[in-house]
């Protein structure tokens, strides 16, 4: 019986290449999958930096205020004094794609209710710096800057925190992290981060304002392997 023929060292040499060419193709293609992931969450959104109403439409006096997240990025918010005399003070964070104007509906009613409230633009929304979101754990620390802002200017009466959807997130992780935090009003949380980018890729791949490359980014976004 004939043994088979053995590879020569220059056959195995001819492959090389091939082997290289072919994870330089699939790590390519990760990368740019990953690249187009990240889409919907980093750089200037317009939505997201458009003020879509101002305190004086919902018949409000409002002070613009300005401090830095507990890492350092440049937030904008509205400070409004409660119309009597305040019973304590709550910070306002807004869900993603949104901003502090979105929340100028709740603020009526605790400013009516004689609370103080400081509605804020985290980061990489409204007229807050940043460049990228994260699913509300990142945010935690413009909560917690908000808050040092607060007990810096003399904020004397308890200090709460409301928020919205993925500011609901922050919200309650900042409350983890600060005993100076009176309570938290969680509207609206996402269960994790995984729950967070299937309902989002349902909602806004059907929203005629994104683009093509957002869209792709959102069910890019779904898939654990390109995060």
């Amino acid at each position: 019986m004939n043994d088979p023929p053995k590879a020569t060292g220059s056959s195995r040499k001819s492959r090389a290449p091939h082997f290289l060419l072919i994870f330089i193709a699939i790590f390519a293609a990760w990368a740019v999958a990953g690249f187009l992931a990240t889409i919907p969450l980093a750089g200037n959104h317009a939505y997201w930096r458009a003020l879509r109403g101002r305190p004086e439409d919902f018949g409000l006096k409002a002070e613009d205020v300005s401090f830095l997240s507990t890492d350092g990025i440049p937030l904008k918010s509205w400070y409004i004094r409660s119309r009597g005399s305040a019973r304590g003070t709550v910070i306002i964070a807004h869900g993603i794609n949104g901003n502090r104007s979105d929340m100028l509906s709740r603020g009526v009613f605790l400013v009516r209710d004689n609370l103080n409230t400081l509605l804020i633009d985290l980061r990489d929304h409204g007229e807050s710096g940043g460049t990228y979101a994260g699913p509300g754990y990142m945010e935690s620390r413009d909560i917690l800057g908000a808050l040092k802002y607060l007990q810096y200017h003399g904020e004397t009466g308890p200090i709460a925190v409301m928020g919205h959807s993925y500011g609901a997130v922050a919200a309650l992780y900042a409350g983890s992290q600060s005993q100076d935090i009176a309570a938290v009003i969680s509207d609206s949380p996402f269960i994790s981060f995984e729950d967070m980018v299937n309902r989002a890729t349902i909602l806004l791949t059907k929203d005629p304002e994104r683009s093509l490359w957002e869209r792709l980014g959102l069910r890019l976004a779904g898939f654990r392997v390109t995060l």
